[in-house]
Order: structure tokens, then C-alpha cells, then sequence
């Protein structure tokens, strides 16, 4: 090989490393993007968040270091180890009443084996089902012993893999799904809340510093507008593994006078707030435009909301078009229906077993009676649905059928149901839960996903065909719904969204995998509606015993759970609408789940709903156009009344178009 090869041989490898390095790969601590140059908003303009974070639950923090935290009013995560908790436990009972978070730990503290005091409890002999077991131990332990819950966790010796070699795993998705943080150690640097996993938080050792070391740490968050995560163990005066009283008592000090813009609090509640405050700006981003309204110079401007874009829907009972709910509760279920949805979905009025139990005796009058009066109210309706292949909902009539009555009777029902109804349902389940079973398949072939398809576009070449299916948001089924979807495509299926059921967990949900979900299914580039949702769900002691009464603390966890639910989905892009399955206890499936009590009254659940729906998300604006003659504000996408002067008109601001002009000047 001459020179001049040579010589563009390592030029082009000297370009590839440059290529890399400028796509954002290797490690940088600072940087000029305008993601890294963003200021977060902490609450009250403070300029930085600040946690102290103490590891083991020793003696002297219940000894010296809470008592200091206490004069300072400044509230800690202990992250604690069950046996040293006995040992104390008044005084950490206290300590959770006086508003001092405690994480769990672990109960046996595992480490790499070559620490040889972890030798019997090595993390390259744990495996993930024995973590899991041991922090649901630990999780129990708080709440029974301590009377609290836990949203934080803190990796012993800060390592975050369980087995050795190439079975080694990080336990980091664990702690996810389990926990609302989880705290590193020995880190180096604050974290970004708009960047940081809460999985993986920063945390910067506090034991052995002084306050001018730490001072300087502070100083840097703030410049930056990060959170800054302090971890120590014993707080005293001097020792080893020892965040020293003299610095805490000067932290606290400095971090709680109002001129130094520090908010101090526990990781919990920082945390909870990055949460919040980036769903808030994700909905800010994804659901509101501009609206502008052009008037006289100084005129009087009012903007009214009337409705969401956005669906909040529910499913609509057989009840209230069959005639056998009584009149007082049908008033009420239509008033409150109105009151608080926009959009609706059919129970089981469409389903083919509900219209044509027996063969030849279809039954269209609880379908037309519920598009009549949805109609009237201008609400939008989902078909649910043309088919189900789950092999216990197939009449026995069905089943009896040679193949070619079977294909023949499935075109009639696809096309006489999109033809007689042509127009007026929104969308149509066009097979539901087709990876839990699909009894048409199996009888007829692969094709025949298509040929329904095109049999309802037969008779309604408009129809909206949405797929639906369970387990999907809790990411048991995820994968296999999106291979489900991509084989639908490619066949040349036209589906039009993609339809996810929102009732498979139990009192409580997975967070992070609801955003994992939902973030997977926006690559098709589809609507996703969540099409049947109930807080709580179905694998919670509410449906297995129906019976089961609510406490007060299952209310308000339950009101907390469907806010947290509704956040994440009307936060993200790529939804498009939340329909509840059923509202009212005395029509519903999972009583527990619903808004409204057998008796009418309503649930904090219901409470917290509208307090979202018609409050947070809700635009009621006035004031006065400028010099200019412009009133322009940001609002959520819907229908509006806009007022000026005595004069008002009607407008629709759509996602699509992101603004609407309104005209008061002609």
C-alpha cells in the first residue's frame, strides 16, 4: 500500500471519529445545545432543588441528625435497613409523621461479592425474581411496620446489576417499574431534570465534606438549574462514613434562606414535581394552540370553552336504549353522561353475539336508540365492534356453520352493519383482541382479517377501522401487538387507529411502561385511542370480589391513579382520546371503577376527573385587544365562543391547524 493510501485511510478514519464524537457519543459535562442550555422552572423561581439523602437508618440519625433537620424545618430521605429500623422504630415513626420520606434499601444490602462483607449476599448470585422478592420484603416491612409507602429506592453501594458474565442484568427496568426513583452513589455531577432517569439519579457523596466543598457543588446545580442529590450515612460529629453535623446545620441554613433560591425537600417530592412539571409542559406543547382574535383597538375580548377535541369518553350500557333501566337513573345516567364526556363507545349493543344471539333474529333496536341519542347530542360514536374471534364469544350458531356459511354470514354482518349505518359511527373495532384468540382465523385462514376489512369498506367506504386489544399499556402483550399491527400493514389492511384497553392492572399502574407503550405505538404514526379504561382495573381485589368496599384511602388512591393515568396519555401526541368503561356503580363492570355511586354522589375519582377535564384543562379567558387590535392567547384544542362586545361567534381551534383567527373587525 503507497503513501497517498495510507494518508486517506487514516483521514478517513480520523472523519469517522469526528462524525461520531459530533453525533453526541463519548462523555461531555456541559455543552451548547439548547436541550442542555434550558432552565427548569423550579417552584417559587427558586433556582435549583437540593436532597439530603442518608443510607442504613444508623442510630445517629435518629439520634442527632433528624433533631438538627427538625430546627431547620427541612425534610430527608432515609433510605433504610430493616434491622437497624427495630432498633429505633418510635423514632422512625416519628420522623415519617414529622414529613421525612422514607426509601427502601433493600433488606440484606447486596453488593458485589468482592467486597467480602457481601460475600453471602453477592449481587453475581442474585438473579431479578430474587431482587424483586427481596424489595417487595422490604416494601412491606415499611408500610407494616412504619405505616407508610415508598416511592424511592437507593441501589446498595450504588451497583445496579444482579448474576456475573454474560448473564449479567441490570436490575435498573426493576427499580423502574417499581419505583418512582432510584438513587445512585459516588456520582459526580447534579441531575438534569430534563434529562435525568429517575431510575438512575446522580447522588454526591455529603460524608466527610465540609460546607465549602458542598458550597461549591450547590453553586454549580444552581448555575444550571439542576438537582443537586447529597447521600451520607451517619450524621454526627466526626467518624468514619459520617456526613458532619457542623456541615448540615450549614447546608440547612444556607438552602433555607429565600435569597439563596434553593428549594430543599425530599426526593420524593422533587421528583414528583420534574414529573408533573414535564407532563405539564408535554401537554402544553401537544394540546394547545393560538387563538386570535382581531377587533377594534381596546375592545372587550371573552373566550369560552365548550367542548375538547381531545375524546374523554365512556362506554355507553345496553340500559339506555333497552328499556330496562329505571326512568329516575336513565335521567340521571343521560344528564351525567352530557355533564362529563364527549365522545362515546357502544358496550355491547354492536357486539354480534349481543345483536344475533340466535341465528336470523338480529336485533338493530339498542343500536339505533344509542346512535339516536348520541346523535342528538352530538357526541361521537365508536363501534364496538364488528367482530371477536375469542372463541367463548362466538355464538354456537356461528360455530355450527360449514367454512363457506361462515365467510358468507360474516360479509352480510360486516356490510349490512357500515352500509345501514354508513356515516355515523366514528370508528369501528374491526376484530377485537385478535392476539388473545381469533377463532375467524382459525377457521378460514390468514386472509381473512383482509377480507372483513374489506367488507365493511364495502358498505361504508369511509369507515375508520381501528384495531383493540388488552395488555398492551402494562407491556405483556406490547410486542406482540405491534408485530400484530406491522403484519396488518403490511398486508394492506386499512387500519386507520390503534385501539389499546386501559383496565389491565390493579389499583395502582406501571408508569414508566404506560409512557413505554404509548411512546412504541406512535411509530405507526396512528391514533391511539385507549379505548376502555377503568382505575381500578381488573386484576385488583375490586374485580374479584365486586363486593369489596372502599375505604377512604382506596378512594384517594384511586382518585391519585386516574389522575396520574390521564396525565401520562393526554400528555402524550400520539393519543387522541380516554373512553372509561362505565361511570355509574350501578352500571359498570368494575363498580369500584366508577365516577358516580350507586346513589349519584360523587367520587373523589369523579372530582379529581372534572377537576382536569373542565378546570386544568380548560380555557376561560377575557381581557382587552391591544393597540394593535390583536387578543391572542394559547388555548386547548376544541370549541369555542368568542365574544366581543355583544357580538359572539362559534370556532373550532384544531390540532391540525394549531390557531384559529377569528374576525370581529369587518
Amino acid at each position: 500500500m503507497n503513501k497517498k493510501s495510507n494518508y486517506l485511510k487514516y483521514f478517513s478514519i480520523l472523519l469517522t471519529i469526528v462524525m461520531i464524537s459530533n453525533s453526541g457519543f463519548g462523555q461531555t459535562y456541559g455543552g451548547n445545545s439548547a436541550e442542555t442550555n434550558r432552565k427548569f422552572a423550579w417552584p417559587e423561581g427558586k433556582k435549583m432543588a437540593l436532597s439530603l439523602t442518608f443510607d442504613d437508618a444508623r442510630l445517629s440519625q435518629i439520634d442527632k441528625g433528624i433533631p438538627l433537620l427538625d430546627k431547620y424545618g427541612v425534610k430527608a430521605t432515609f433510605y433504610i435497613q430493616p434491622g437497624n429500623v427495630l432498633q429505633r422504630t418510635e423514632g422512625w415513626k416519628k420522623a415519617v409523621k414529622d414529613g421525612h420520606e422514607i426509601g427502601n434499601h433493600s433488606v440484606f444490602h447486596p453488593c458485589s461479592g468482592n467486597f467480602a462483607w457481601s460475600r453471602n449476599k453477592a449481587l453475581e448470585d442474585y438473579t431479578l425474581q430474587k431482587m424483586k422478592a427481596e424489595l417487595d420484603s422490604a416494601n412491606r416491612f415499611i408500610k407494616e411496620v412504619l405505616g407508610t409507602s415508598t416511592s424511592s429506592f437507593a441501589y446498595p453501594c450504588g451497583q445496579t446489576y444482579v448474576g456475573r458474565g454474560i448473564n449479567t442484568k441490570s436490575y435498573v427496568p426493576l427499580i423502574a417499574s417499581m419505583f418512582k426513583s432510584g438513587r445512585g452513589w459516588l456520582n459526580e455531577a447534579p441531575n438534569d431534570p430534563y434529562y435525568c432517569d429517575p431510575a438512575q439519579l446522580n447522588a454526591t457523596e455529603l460524608d466527610g465534606k465540609t460546607f465549602e466543598q458542598i458550597l461549591k457543588l450547590i453553586e454549580t446545580a444552581k448555575a444550571n438549574g439542576q438537582w443537586l442529590v447529597l447521600a451520607g450515612h451517619e450524621m454526627n460529629d466526626s467518624g468514619n462514613q459520617t456526613s458532619l453535623l457542623q456541615t448540615i446545620d450549614a447546608i440547612c441554613k444556607y438552602a433555607t434562606d429565600p435569597a439563596n433560591g434553593v428549594w430543599i425537600d425530599n426526593v420524593r417530592n422533587v421528583a414528583e414535581y420534574i414529573e408533573r412539571k414535564l407532563l405539564d409542559e408535554s401537554i402544553a406543547r401537544n394540546r394547545k394552540g393560538e387563538i386570535i382574535v382581531k377587533a377594534r383597538p381596546g375592545s372587550k375580548v371573552s373566550v369560552e370553552q365548550l367542548r375538547h377535541e381531545f375524546w374523554f369518553g365512556c362506554a355507553i350500557s345496553n340500559s339506555l336504549a333497552d328499556g330496562k333501566m329505571p326512568e329516575s337513573d336513565l335521567k340521571q345516567y343521560k344528564e351525567k353522561f352530557i355533564l362529563n364526556f364527549n365522545s362515546a363507545v357502544t358496550e355491547n349493543a354492536l357486539k354480534w353475539y349481543s345483536m344475533e344471539p340466535r341465528k336470523d333474529e338480529v336485533n338493530y333496536s339498542v343500536v339505533d336508540g344509542i346512535l339516536k341519542w348520541t346523535e342528538e347530542n352530538n357526541i361521537p360514536l365508536r363501534g364496538h365492534n364488528l367482530f371477536w374471534g375469542i372463541s367463548k364469544f362466538v355464538q354456537p350458531w356461528i360455530k355450527e356453520l360449514s367454512d363457506d356459511e361462515l365467510r358468507k354470514r360474516m360479509q352480510e354482518r360486516a356490510t349490512a352493519i357500515t352500509q345501514k349505518y354508513k356515516g355515523r359511527f366514528a370508528e369501528y373495532d374491526l376484530n377485537n383482541e385478535m392476539i388473545h384468540g381469533n377463532y375467524y382465523e382459525e377457521r378460514l385462514g390468514p386472509e381473512i382479517t383482509k377480507m372483513m376489512a374489506q367488507w365493511a369498506m364495502e358498505g361504508d367506504p369511509n369507515a375508520k377501522l381501528f384495531v383493540n386489544d388488552y395488555e398492551i399499556l402494562t407491556g405483556k402483550r406490547l410486542t406482540d401487538y405491534m408485530t400484530h399491527i406491522r403484519s396488518l400493514l403490511k398486508q394492506g389492511i386499512p387500519i386507520a387507529g390503534i385501539g389499546v384497553q386501559g383496565h389491565s392492572h390493579g389499583e395502582t399502574f406501571d408508569r414508566q411502561q404506560l409512557k413505554n407503550a404509548l411512546d412504541s405505538l406512535a411509530i405507526f404514526k396512528l391514533p391511539v385511542r385507549v379505548t376502555e379504561f377503568n382505575m381500578p382495573g381488573q386484576n385488583s381485589k375490586f374485580y374479584g370480589n365486586r363486593k369489596v368496599v372502599m375505604t377512604p384511602e382506596d378512594e384517594d388512591l384511586k382518585a391519585k391513579e386516574l389522575s396520574d393515568y390521564f396525565r401520562i396519555c393526554f400528555a402524550h401526541p400520539a393519543v387522541e382520546g380516554i373512553l372509561m368503561w362505565g361511570f355509574w356503580e350501578g352500571n359498570n363492570w368494575i363498580p369500584a371503577s366508577s365516577m358516580y355511586r350507586r346513589d349519584w354522589s360523587i367520587t373523589p375519582a369523579g372530582e379529581a376527573y372534572r377537576n382536569l377535564v373542565f378546570k386544568e384543562w380548560w380555557t376561560n379567558e377575557s381581557g382587552t385587544a391591544g393597540k394593535d387590535g390583536l387578543y391572542v392567547i394559547p388555548a386547548f384544542y376544541g370549541k369555542y365562543k368568542v365574544t366581543v362586545g355583544k357580538v359572539s361567534k362559534v370556532i373550532d381551534l384544531i390540532k391540525s391547524e394549531g390557531k384559529a383567527v377569528v374576525e370581529f373587525r369587518k
